[in-house]
């Protein structure tokens, strides 16, 4: 435990000094000095639309975008996800969600299917958001056994700018595009506030 604890303490004071550490890569959308306010706001509408017709809290869908893309429509991971909500393909073809690519389509599917594993683990968001970034196995088998999600550091930014966004708005979120790749067990990126 005292390993895990410290680890997590060296990456977060990595984050917090801005200095990249291994594994992490500049973003190649752009100045990662960029603010994501504006980009921020143009999508806050269709994720008052995704939440109304999912049941989800839009500040909820607000921060799963702040966190997978940046507010980034083009964001596209290594293992092949899409756009704001970083969607994989084969999970969108299984939810029957449209054009991946379509910014409003993606919110809509990525709401659609954190929703839907919210609902799969019992309502518990935190084990949802696990499973949206880990796979709903995976968040199953943790919450079965009472166990912390092995993404806890993923959950745990999404409910951050969760908070944030609903006590704020879009100027809360602040700016960061340096994204993380993690150690290729589950896709896990974080964004530095560059404060």
């Amino acid at each position: 435990m005292r390993a895990r604890i410290a680890v997590g303490m060296g990456a977060l004071a990595a984050l917090m000094a801005c200095r990249p550490e291994p594994g992490y890569r500049d973003s190649d959308w752009g100045d990662e000095t960029t603010a994501t306010g504006s980009a921020c706001e143009r999508w806050v509408g269709h994720a008052e639309d995704a939440a109304d017709a999912t049941g989800l809290d839009v500040a909820l869908i607000m921060g799963v975008m702040r966190v997978e893309s940046s507010f980034r429509e083009d964001a596209e991971s290594g293992a092949g996800a899409v756009g704001l909500m970083q969607v994989m393909p084969s999970t969108g073809e299984h939810y029957g969600c449209d054009d991946l690519s379509d910014g409003e389509s993606n919110v809509r599917c990525g709401a659609r299917v954190l929703a839907d594993y919210v609902r799969r683990v019992d309502g518990d968001v935190e084990y949802g958001l696990a499973a949206y970034n880990a796979g709903l196995a995976n968040a199953q088998r943790w919450k079965r056994a009472g166990k912390r999600p092995a993404n806890i550091d993923y959950v745990r930014h999404v409910l951050r700018y969760r908070e944030q966004f609903a006590d704020g708005g879009c100027a809360a979120l602040g700016p960061g595009l340096r994204t993380w790749e993690g150690d290729g067990r589950a896709s896990l990126k974080v964004t530095d506030d560059a404060e």
